[in-house]
């Protein structure tokens, strides 16, 4: 089983059945901010989210995730688009980034030792491939 963790402060994401990783979600406009919580599955590769019944969210809105420990905002700001943690299997430490935008599939393994991509996932990687084709040094992990 993988665990899912903060990159800033190092706590766990996943649900206590590890089936899904816990984030705060949040929507933004010109005079708004709406947060909330959000789950998102832990398997790599397969897409969905949980949130409250009572929120719509349409397809394009580009939500931002955060940590639900220490509020760190999981953007990288080098591709906007996108978010990342940390995910941990045995002594191996890996980036799991994926797509911020609701209703777009995307999402990328990445060894943080060696600097490369492992894997990528979903029906949009293609759009965003080769922003992840490159050196990894944005990261800071």
């Amino acid at each position: 089983m993988s665990n899912f963790l903060c990159p800033h402060c190092k706590k766990n994401l996943n649900t206590s059945d590890g089936q899904n990783v816990e984030l705060k979600g949040c929507l933004n406009g010109d005079k708004f901010e709406f947060c909330f919580p959000i789950s998102l599955p832990a398997a790599l590769g397969v897409y969905g989210a949980r949130f409250p019944e009572t929120l719509k969210i349409d397809k394009g809105a580009l939500v931002e995730f955060h940590c639900p420990h220490c509020d760190f905002n999981l953007t990288i700001p080098e591709v906007p688009r996108h978010a990342f943690i940390l995910m941990q299997e045995g002594q191996e430490n890996y980036a799991v980034v994926f797509n911020r935008v609701y209703g777009e599939h995307s999402s990328f393994q990445f060894d943080l030792q060696r600097h490369t991509l492992l894997a990528a996932y979903g029906e949009n990687l293609d759009s965003y491939r080769e922003d992840f084709n490159r050196d990894l040094n944005f990261f800071g992990c």
